[in-house]
């Protein structure tokens, strides 16, 4: 189903749509969008994008138990949100992302809300900011050999915390029974806050003056510093 648009199909893999438009499917579907595009699924993957393009249309895909991947950048908003379908991140200015059970894999988020339910969360680059919220899933940030130069707030249940060579303006993070692991860079000189109430925190020597505690009672939340 779709309104308001040209697809343009030929002997490519890849639907060109041009224009705004409007999908829902319950089968797999893979697309160029040159516009505006919001696709629904149930059960069908969602591949949107191409190598080496760029996209400035607003996204939107929902899915119940379909794969979602962006290939590309994007530079307009765009919101994905599945049931318990994995999403695999390529490049996204400006993002919105929920799942309840599906892993989230992102190369680049500049700017971003991640809500991942149970889900793991890994997120190598951000440019800008980021938000996410998980119950039990683990979230990684950053990479060993890049900068993270975005803030970051980052809340769990249960899931454990990794910010690896985090060069950002401040970074908020709270878990109930977490383990977080926090690395900066030598030059930064982050506002970082860290709560831990039943789990550990460790850093990395040249950050930790710089650490405080939401947790007040460290020595009984089994919280250590190295």
């Amino acid at each position: 189903k779709a309104s308001s648009t040209d697809v343009l199909s030929s002997t490519q893999t890849t639907a060109v749509v041009n224009g705004e438009a409007i999908i829902e499917t319950n089968d797999d579907i893979t697309l160029k969008p040159l516009g505006d595009v919001t696709i629904t699924t149930k059960r069908g993957k969602v591949t949107i994008g191409e190598a080496d393009g760029e996209f400035y249309g607003k996204i939107n895909v929902s899915t119940k138990g379909g794969n979602i991947v962006t290939i590309g950048k994007f530079y307009s908003e765009v919101n994905l949100s599945t049931s318990s379908g994995d999403i695999s991140i390529s490049w996204l200015k400006n993002a919105k992302i929920s799942t309840v059970y599906g892993q989230i894999d992102a190369n680049r988020i500049d700017s971003g809300i991640i809500n991942a339910g149970s889900s793991n969360v890994t997120v190598l680059y951000s440019a800008e900011a980021i938000k996410i919220s998980t119950r039990g899933g683990k979230v990684v940030l950053g990479a060993k050999d890049k900068y993270f130069d975005a803030s970051a707030d980052i809340k769990t249940l249960a899931g454990d915390i990794t910010v690896i060579n985090a060069k950002g303006d401040s970074y908020t993070i709270n878990t109930d029974y977490g383990v977080v692991n926090f690395e900066g860079t030598e030059s930064n000189h982050a506002k970082v806050k860290i709560t831990a109430y039943n789990g550990q925190i460790s850093a990395f020597e040249q950050i930790s003056h710089i650490i405080t505690f939401g947790c007040v009672y460290a020595s009984a939340c089994g919280t250590n510093i190295f």
